[in-house]
């Protein structure tokens, strides 16, 4: 009887320590509708990173470093961005932008910022940060997007993807889109 009463303390001992170890995580996705978590936070790989008492972030405890590999496609990223970019410039009656991203080595410059959820898998979101001066805005970020396997999801934007209160490495409002002819490194050409 003694063995019994013993077998059945540590049998709920361990299934409360189980319990605990495994708790229940859930986030808004972009939808925004809620979405459970908890596998992806209960398995090690991801951290909560809540705000105000509200989990709008993941921690990915082990994240990708970019490596040389990455470089071509940060460049095709940039440039990319540039060329949209310069698109809206001529639209809008500016002189485009110029600068040389071959000088660049973009991978060295990102860095992992925190994962959210588009629709039920993590998405990494990552920074790159340039000495670029483009508005008036110096040393100009950028930020894309990875998934899991290390795939490009996004192309780069000068605009964080997920902005929170407390995040304040990444609440830095950078608007290359509204140019006043003093912050413009060129001269508007004329009508």
């Amino acid at each position: 009887m003694k063995r019994l009463f013993v077998l059945t303390c540590a049998t709920l001992a361990f299934m409360f320590i189980s319990s605990c170890k495994h708790q229940k995580y859930e986030m808004n996705n972009m939808m925004p509708m809620p979405v459970d978590v908890s596998e992806f936070i209960n398995s090690g790989d991801y951290e909560p990173d809540s705000c105000k008492r509200r989990l709008n972030h993941l921690k990915r405890t082990s994240p990708l470093i970019l490596d040389e590999s990455y470089e071509t496609m940060l460049k095709i990223k940039l440039k990319k961005w540039k060329d949209n970019y310069n698109v809206w410039l001529k639209k809008n009656g500016y002189d485009t932008l110029y600068f040389n991203i071959e000088s660049l080595l973009l991978y060295k410059l990102t860095r992992y910022q925190y994962s959210y959820i588009i629709t039920d898998r993590p998405v990494d979101v990552y920074r790159t940060d340039t000495p670029l001066s483009i508005n008036g805005i110096e040393n100009i970020r950028f930020y894309f997007q990875l998934d899991e396997k290390g795939e490009f999801v996004s192309d780069f934007s000068e605009n964080n993807f997920l902005d929170t209160p407390c995040d304040t490495d990444n609440s830095e409002y950078q608007d290359v889109y509204s140019i006043s002819s003093e912050d413009h490194n060129s001269k508007r050409k004329p009508s």
